[in-house]
C-alpha cells in the first residue's frame, strides 16, 4: 500500500531564502519501511522581497526648529536571519548637507541600532536580518538656522544600487526649508 499528503506553506512576510522541508518516515507499526524510500525532502521557494521606498514626515520645514524624519520602508517585509540588504543613500538638492540642515551621516550614524551598518565613504546602509527584525529604518534630519536672506531651499534623499532588494515607486523624498531671514 502507498499513503500521501500534502503540505501547504505559509506565506509569511519574512525574508529568508529557500528552504527545505524533509519528510522521514519511521517506527512502522504491522508492517516494514523500505528503507530506499525513508526520506523525501521538497524546496520550499522564497516569494518575499525587499522593496525599498523612502518618504519624508514633513515639508515644508522652518529653518528654525523645523525637522523631518525620513523613513526607508522594506515593503511590507523584514529580512530572516542570515540574510541582508543594503541602499545607498545620497543627499542632494540647493540646501547643503551639513550646511543647512544635519548632515546625513550624522543623522544616519545618529539612528543606528543593531543589525544596521553605514558606511559614510560610500552612503550605503546594510541591513543584516540575524540582528535586524524591522521593516523599515528612520533617520530624522533637522533644519540648521543662519542669518541669511536666501529663500526657500530644498533637498532629496535618493535611494540608489540595492543590493539583495530592489527599488520601489518612490525611491527619493523632498523637503523644503523656508527661509526665516528678512532684509532690515
Amino acid at each position: 500500500p502507498t499513503f500521501s499528503f500534502n503540505v501547504t506553506a505559509v506565506n509569511d512576510t519574512l525574508v529568508e531564502g529557500t528552504e527545505t522541508l524533509t519528510a522521514t518516515l519511521s517506527g512502522a507499526l504491522g508492517g516494514s519501511i523500505n528503507a530506499a524510500q525513508t526520506v523525501a525532502s521538497t524546496d520550499i521557494t522564497e516569494t518575499d522581497a525587499v522593496v525599498f521606498t523612502i518618504s519624508a514626515s514633513a515639508s515644508p520645514i522652518a529653518e528654525t526648529g523645523g525637522s523631518t524624519t525620513f523613513t526607508i520602508d522594506f515593503g511590507g517585509v523584514s529580512l530572516g536571519s542570515g540574510q541582508s540588504a543594503s541602499v545607498v543613500v545620497t543627499p542632494s538638492g540647493s540646501a547643503t548637507d551639513g550646511v543647512d540642515y544635519t548632515a546625513f551621516d550624522t543623522a544616519i550614524t545618529a539612528a543606528l541600532v543593531p543589525g544596521v551598518s553605514y558606511n559614510a565613504a560610500t552612503n550605503t546602509l546594510t541591513f543584516d536580518g540575524t540582528n535586524y527584525a524591522g521593516s523599515s529604518f528612520a533617520f530624522t534630519v533637522n533644519a540648521l538656522a543662519d542669518t541669511l536672506v536666501e529663500g526657500a531651499e530644498s533637498f532629496t534623499a535618493t535611494l540608489s544600487a540595492p543590493t539583495n532588494a530592489s527599488l520601489g515607486a518612490t525611491p527619493a523624498a523632498s523637503v523644503t526649508i523656508t527661509d526665516d531671514d528678512t532684509t532690515t
